[in-house]
């Protein structure tokens, strides 16, 4: 009778060997997710720092290029709509009232500010900006410094802020402002060139054509 109870309390009961078994993994898995949380903390903070970088440096090169370096590196459309609206818009727009600016005082005061009648940033700026940039990828890659594909898909970045910047500014200004106008034609040579051997093609070079002047 008691070697039969023993036998029945050797199945009913857990092995030494089982607990440690347990024990060793619950440990582990804890310890792993210990390592991903502390992983996952490392990458925000790298990337707290690399987009502190990033701002510092748009504080230290011309407003065009810091726009523009700000806008290509914003991956939501929407939070880049905003940007252009704040940075290249000025005045009432031409559809619409203009959105309500306030601001708040320390005494919980309500300030009504009036639109701003100069942009932040000249679009004519972000014009030049984009026209250096496309240039000057066009001649890394022709120097071998860039691959084919990676110049294009660069230039294809700047051509979607360009289209993106576009609508912001027929949307405030209307399409028939010659701020609007300006805007679109200047970009036309750019994006749009009427020659293979264009700079914005092959990138400067004894075989690219001159750039035309800015007047």
């Amino acid at each position: 009778q008691q070697q039969k109870e023993d036998e029945e309390k050797d199945e009913t009961s857990p092995s030494m060997s089982s607990l440690v078994v347990e024990s060793s993994s619950s440990s582990s898995s804890q310890e792993e997710e210990k390592q991903q949380q502390g992983g996952a903390n490392r990458g925000q903070i790298l990337q707290h720092i690399y987009t502190r970088c990033q701002e510092e440096m748009e504080k230290a090169v011309p407003p065009g290029m810091a726009l523009l370096h700000k806008l290509l590196r914003t991956e939501l459309p929407s939070v880049r709509q905003n940007q252009c609206q704040h940075y290249l818009c000025a005045g009432d727009p031409v559809n619409g009232p203009a959105p309500e600016r306030k601001m708040v005082t320390a005494d919980d005061r309500v300030i009504d500010l009036p639109a701003p009648t100069k942009p932040l940033v000249d679009p004519k700026d972000l014009v030049g900006a984009i026209r250096d940039s496309v240039l000057q990828i066009r001649t890394v890659e022709k120097a071998g410094g860039a691959t084919r594909e990676g110049a294009a898909t660069f230039v294809e970045s700047c051509r979607q802020v360009a289209k993106e910047v576009r609508i912001v500014l027929g949307n405030h200004y209307g399409t028939d402002h010659p701020l609007f106008l300006e805007f679109q034609e200047s970009l036309q040579p750019v994006f749009r060139p009427d020659s293979a051997k264009s700079p914005y093609m092959q990138g400067t070079g004894v075989d690219a054509e001159p750039q035309e002047a800015e007047s």
